[in-house]
């Protein structure tokens, strides 16, 4: 029950709890039923008030984008605006460089990089080839701009002028080029760009009409590798140090003044200008490249470098530099000159700007550098990087090689010809053009008394070996001749250096070949001497030659009322006295030695220029080395004239005036000429070009004056004076002997000399006989000796050219059957030298007999006998010979009051040796103690003792005095024996032995002396004769043939 109960109980408090909680869920969905009401309300509210935000929201955003629509609009609109501008801007930059590459015909070589392949020289077609003409180019490629104004950005050859356009396009700098650098990266970049520049340079503009100097002081030279160009457009070296950079600035500012005085004036606005006018004279570009400045440079540098920037380019002179910043600034050198005057390339170091660009690889550049263009337009520049190595330097050589095969443009001299050949009157002066001065002055030689009463009296012209010297000595003479006739103008040719530049006056047509003949009669008519490698005793022998006519002149000018001028005494006597010229090339040779020659010269040169001029007689000296020793300073300072061509400055200390040397830097090329009228002082310096006198132009010249000289019926007073030192002289140049040749009779003893010879120790009853050896190294008769019937009248030659030797001997051979009427003489001839078809002498000795042996009995041997060309044996004819002498010695013992010519013909008995090798019957034999003199040997010593007073006259040769001593059996008292001694080259012991001088130990080829012992006169230096050939020994025989009989 109690159970029941309590289930009740628990039923009804079941039922209260849920009787509560249905009051609670009515009370609950009461609050749901409100909380919705107010829920649905507020959900109405929030949507109306959405609904009207998204309405607001939508209105704006409506108004937003229309707002951005026409902002859009705006912006397209202003950015086509900007765009129009910058292409206005562009092509305004693009029209001036347009207009310069078609001005000055650009090709399209000067805008590629060095990769293409019309920069490779190996390449068959299109390869590159140094301009050889044309002008040079006014813009130059030095990189590549990086154009980032345009979509898509570009890269485009970065081309700059590099010459003064200035006049024509206000806007760009006057062509120089300054590139800085900041930071070791920027500075290789700068210094690799100015080398690439420099080659450049060099590749595109016209042979030699560009010249270089490249100034390197940190990397010594590395930047500019050039050595292998030519030296034309590179000059002698890359330049580093401070003194060599100074020199080279303070040339380039000269050569500024130079140009703009002299060659631009008034007359030209611009070297171009001047250029077209020139032509053939016209002014090469200067460049100077620099690296690494300010380094090397000093107060005096930087001044002159600021000088060039403001002047070079009028003057056809630009600056490439490089300028490295982290060096410390001149204190005196504001780099904003480079601003005003250049091209200026920065260094830009940042380029990460540029990497945000996200441009393609091939756009983004490393070692920027920066560029403004006129109107501030900037660009960005990479500079261009020398080509390969092997590329490069075949470039170099292609330069090279057109540099060396072009020829230097100057004036014909066919253009300074005379309006009127042989018009000019030389009583005032001489006066002649030689070249240009500027673009339209003539360059005129001239010496004595101009206009203005400046006098000029004597010239000195020096100049390095291819500097032109020859060219301007040909120029003065040819130009001189052509005005001037012979009448009016004499002139002495001498030329001292090895050679044939005066060969030519000799004979124009074959006066360049020294292998030739000359024809004397072509000679130039206005020459009175003309020596070629001449010898310091014919040139000594010249100059008193013309002291003794300013004696003779004196003489005239005192007898005519003590007059002082060649003027004045033409005017009232009315004589024709030329103007005397004497022109020395390689003058110095003449000063060579310490001696008497020298003393000589100083004295009576010393006298020419002091006293010369009065009387029309002038000096022109040249020299490649005019500094000269032994030659007195004091002639020096007689020459007013200075003409000084290419030399280094060392050597230009002795032509121009102290302070006036480093105008020798002006001199760019051959032919350029320093005028300088008054003693070479700096103030007085006019530089001209001389004109181009070719061996063509000469040749063509000379052949205008012979035609001048044949339509004046023009006709040599005296021949010609003619030294050949280059060869041996031929016989028939002997004046007197061509005159006894060309006798048609007979002449006697005394009047031969009577005549022709006028000695005036000429004895008949010695029967003399004159033997000619050679030319005399002096104006006047040649050489030679006279044999007498007195004791000792025997020859001696010593020496060991065999050619030479028997040049001298058919000479005395042709020479004494001048002298004597037929069968008045005999000779017997012992040949020793070994016959050899190529060595002609080796039958002169045969000819000669065949020619002459029915006028005077002639008898050869030689060493073995030859019938069939009746050749006797040496030994034989040696027996012959004593037998004859014996004869005559016991004829005169029979009656000693006999005169010597009643002893029979004057007998001349040559004996050939040579090395007593060949004469074995002479070679000494062994006496009781010592080698004595063979029997045969005996024999030709008493022969030689006394055969001469008998008419017996021995001609003995040997090759050294070694010889002669073995046959004597070294008794040097039987040298006394021979008065008549003729030596070659020997040692100095020998000379002092057989010559008394030591003289011969210095003799050249074809050179000799000979000394008569029995006379007081001295050594006497010659040129031997050659060898006579068998024609000329037929021509003689000819001429004898003519000779009716005696």
């Amino acid at each position: 029950m109690k159970g029941l109960l309590k289930i009740f109980k628990e039923i009804r408090e079941l039922n209260e709890e849920q009787k509560i909680k249905h009051i609670q869920k009515k009370e609950l969905q009461y609050k749901i039923n409100q909380e919705e009401k107010l829920l649905s309300k507020k959900i109405a509210d929030t949507e109306k008030n959405i609904n009207e935000q998204i309405k607001q929201c939508r209105n704006d955003g409506l108004y937003n984008i229309a707002k951005a629509i026409e902002c859009i609009d705006l912006a397209r609109k202003n950015a086509n605006r900007q765009n129009h501008l910058f292409q206005q801007v562009w092509q305004q930059q693009q029209q001036p460089i347009a207009n310069l590459r078609v001005a000055f015909d650009v090709p399209r070589l000067l805008s590629l990089p060095w990769d293409n392949p019309q920069w490779n020289p190996y390449s068959s077609d299109n390869s590159y080839q140094p301009p050889m003409q044309g002008l040079a180019p006014g813009v130059l490629r030095i990189g590549e701009f990086l154009i980032e104004q345009v979509e898509p950005p570009k890269k485009i050859p970065a081309l700059v002028p590099i010459r003064d356009f200035s006049n024509e396009f206000p806007n760009f700098q006057p062509g120089h080029i300054a590139i800085f650098s900041r930071t070791a990266e920027s500075r290789q970049a700068a210094l690799s760009g100015i080398e690439s520049i420099a080659l450049r340079v060099i590749s595109t503009f016209p042979i030699r009409k560009l010249k270089g100097i490249f100034i390197d002081p940190v990397s010594m030279g590395n930047t500019f590798p050039f050595k292998n160009l030519h030296k034309f457009i590179s000059g002698q070296k890359t330049y580093t140090r401070s003194d060599d950079i100074r020199e080279q600035l303070r040339g380039v500012t000269e050569h500024i003044e130079q140009v703009l005085q002299n060659y631009l004036g008034n007359n030209y606005e611009t070297i171009e200008a001047y250029n077209v006018a020139a032509k053939s004279v016209a002014e090469a570009y200067r460049y100077l490249f620099i690296a690494d400045f300010p380094s090397g440079f000093d107060n005096h540098s930087w001044e002159d470098l600021k000088s060039i920037l403001l002047n070079g380019s009028k003057a056809g002179v630009y600056v490439v530099l490089h300028i490295d910043q982290s060096l410390e600034r001149p204190r005196n050198f504001d780099y904003r000159t480079f601003y005003d005057f250049c091209t200026v390339l920065n260094p830009i170091e940042e380029v990460k700007d540029l990497l945000e660009l996200n441009l393609p690889d091939n756009l983004v550049f490393k070692d920027l550098f920066e560029l403004n263009l006129p109107n501030n337009l900037v660009f960005q520049v990479r500079l261009d990087t020398p080509p390969p190595q092997e590329q490069y330097n075949k470039i170099i050589e292609l330069v090279t090689d057109a540099a060396k095969k072009i020829n230097v443009e100057t004036l014909s001299f066919s253009e300074l010809y005379p309006q009127q050949e042989w018009s000019g009157d030389s009583r005032r002066e001489m006066r002649a053009p030689i070249g240009l001065m500027g673009a339209m002055d003539k360059l005129e030689f001239w010496l004595g008394e101009n206009e203005d009463n400046q006098l000029t009296s004597h010239g000195l012209l020096a100049g390095k070996t291819g500097s032109g010297k020859s060219y301007t000595l040909h120029a003065i003479i040819i130009s001189l001749a052509m005005k001037y006739s012979p009448d009016e103008l004499e002139l002495y040719l001498l030329d001292f250096k090895e050679g044939v530049e005066f060969q030519i006056y000799v004979d124009p047509e074959k006066g360049e070949k020294a292998s030739e003949e000359l024809n004397e009669d072509k000679a130039l008519p206005h020459a009175k001497v003309i020596s070629i490698e001449s010898d310091r005793e014919f040139g000594l022998s010249v100059l008193k030659y013309i002291n003794q006519q300013i004696e003779e002149r004196s003489i005239k000018f005192k007898s005519a009322g003590n007059l002082s001028k060649l003027q004045d005494y033409r005017d009232k006597t009315g004589e024709k006295m030329p103007r005397i010229l004497v022109v020395i090339d390689e003058f110095q040779y003449l000063f060579q030695e310490s001696d008497r020659i020298t003393q000589n010269l100083n004295q009576i040169m010393d006298n020419i220029t002091r006293q010369g001029r009065a009387f029309g007689i002038h000096l022109l000296i040249a020299s490649q080395s005019p500094n000269v020793p032994n030659m007195s300073r004091g002639l020096y300072s007689q020459i007013d004239l200075r003409m000084a061509q290419q030399m280094d400055k060392s050597t230009a200390t002795a032509v121009l005036a102290e302070g006036n040397t480093d105008a020798v830097d002006l001199l760019d090329k051959p032919g350029k000429v320093i005028y300088n009228k008054d003693y070479g002082k700096r103030n007085q310096n006019e530089i001209g070009q001389v004109a181009n006198i070719s061996s063509q132009e000469r040749h063509k010249a000379l052949l205008h004056i012979q035609s001048i000289k044949t339509s004046n019926n023009y006709q040599r007073r005296e021949p010609l004076i003619l030294f050949n030192g280059s060869r041996p002289t031929k016989l028939d140049h002997n004046r007197q002997l061509l005159q006894l040749s060309s006798m048609n009779h007979w002449l006697s003893l005394k009047e031969i000399n009577k005549q022709i010879l006028k000695e005036p120790d000429w004895i008949v009853q010695e029967t003399p006989g004159v033997a000619w050896l050679g030319e005399a190294m002096q104006i006047g008769n040649h050489t030679h000796a006279i044999f007498r019937r007195r004791p000792r009248s025997n020859m001696l030659l010593i020496g060991s050219s065999e050619e030479v030797i028997f040049g001298i001997i058919g000479s005395i051979l042709i020479s004494l059957i001048h002298c004597y009427q037929p069968q008045k003489a005999q000779f017997r001839i012992i040949d020793l030298s070994i016959p050899d078809d190529e060595n002609h002498w080796t039958e002169m000795t045969i000819n000669f007999r065949n020619a002459f042996q029915a006028y005077f009995p002639t008898v050869v041997a030689k060493r073995f006998a030859e019938p069939e060309t009746k050749v006797v044996k040496s030994t034989t004819l040696l027996t012959q010979t004593y037998e004859e002498f014996e004869r005559r010695l016991k004829q005169r013992e029979q009656n000693p009051e006999q005169n010597p010519d009643e002893l029979g013909q004057s007998l001349f008995f040559v004996y050939a040796v040579g090395g007593l090798n060949r004469a074995q019957n002479l070679r000494p034999v062994m006496g009781r103690r010592n080698e004595e003199p063979s029997e045969d040997a005996e024999k030709l010593l008493k022969l030689i003792s006394q055969g001469s007073e008998l008419g017996i006259h021995t001609i003995l040769w040997l090759e050294d005095m070694k010889a002669f001593l073995k046959l004597t059996g070294d008794n040097r008292s039987w040298l006394t024996h021979f008065d008549l001694r003729v030596g070659l080259a020997m040692p100095k012991e020998d000379s002092r032995l057989l010559l008394g001088e030591t003289y011969a130990q210095s003799l050249p080829r074809l050179r000799a002396y000979f000394h008569d012992d029995s006379a007081t006169k001295g050594l006497e230096k010659f040129k031997p004769y050659a060898v006579p050939t068998k024609a000329e020994i037929a021509e003689y025989n000819c001429q004898f043939q003519k000779r009716s009989t005696p």
